[in-house]
């Protein structure tokens, strides 16, 4: 993905180990945001810029952002794109999963015209029982995981795949949410002023290992030496 593509479908090849071929065709995976169900690009934006709606929908709203791409850097996923080449009015470009169709009733635009039904658009819910249901029929066919269930604490794009994830692109991710840790971070340092305290401990300490104080004192006297001696002198 780029700041021009906001999906890519990428092509993964047969690996041969030895005499043995690990995939008999090419294994074809859709990316594009993954919309989190707590998503890291929302917490680090510090303008608003970035909103998780109601529908699952993570948007982005131009007018707000600063271009400080704090969002790029938090997302667990690499998906958030900066517009480089536009000097005046760069945004931050990602799938916004067709949020003003989804608002209409309608279906994504990817799930609208994919010929093979490789998508379901759906109520999260239904679509982890239909998830189940597929690999409780079909043995064999499917790894026993449904990837973006639990990863980040969930997203809103849910995966089943014949082929483990960690070899078709995907991240082995945690199933903590990194906004949990980080908001938590954040809360216990700026609770009853704790940041500036702590700032100031520690600029107090490095003044007192530097002499700061100690030199400063002794010019102090230095000067009133010299005053007293000025005056005795008229």
């Amino acid at each position: 993905m780029d700041e021009t593509s906001y999906t890519v479908v990428n092509k993964y090849y047969p690996e041969n180990i030895g005499t043995l071929t690990w995939r008999e065709r090419p294994t074809f995976v859709k990316f594009q945001c993954m919309h989190c169900n707590d998503p890291s690009c929302v917490s680090a934006c510090i303008v608003g810029a970035l909103t998780k709606e109601r529908n699952g929908a993570v948007i982005y709203d131009a007018k707000k952002c600063i271009g400080c791409r704090y969002c790029m850097i938090a997302c667990p996923f690499q998906v958030p794109a900066y517009e480089y080449k536009k000097a005046l009015a760069p945004e931050v470009r990602k799938c916004t999963f067709c949020f003003e169709y989804v608002e209409d009733g309608g279906l994504p635009a990817c799930a609208q015209v994919c010929p093979r039904e490789v998508m379901t658009f759906g109520k999260k819910k239904d679509l982890l029982k239909l998830a189940e249901w597929k690999m409780k029929n079909n043995p064999g066919k499917y790894v026993d995981h449904i990837y973006g269930e639990k990863e980040v604490g969930g997203t809103s794009w849910l995966y089943l795949a014949s082929e483990p994830f960690e070899t078709i692109g995907f991240p082995k991710l945690s199933h903590d949410a990194p906004p949990r840790l980080t908001e938590k971070i954040q809360h216990s340092l700026f609770q009853y002023f704790a940041a500036p305290i702590i700032l100031y401990t520690f600029l107090g300490g490095v003044m007192m290992a530097t002499g700061f104080m100690k030199n400063g004192k002794k010019k102090t006297e230095d000067i009133a030496s010299e005053r007293g001696d000025n005056h005795e002198s008229s």
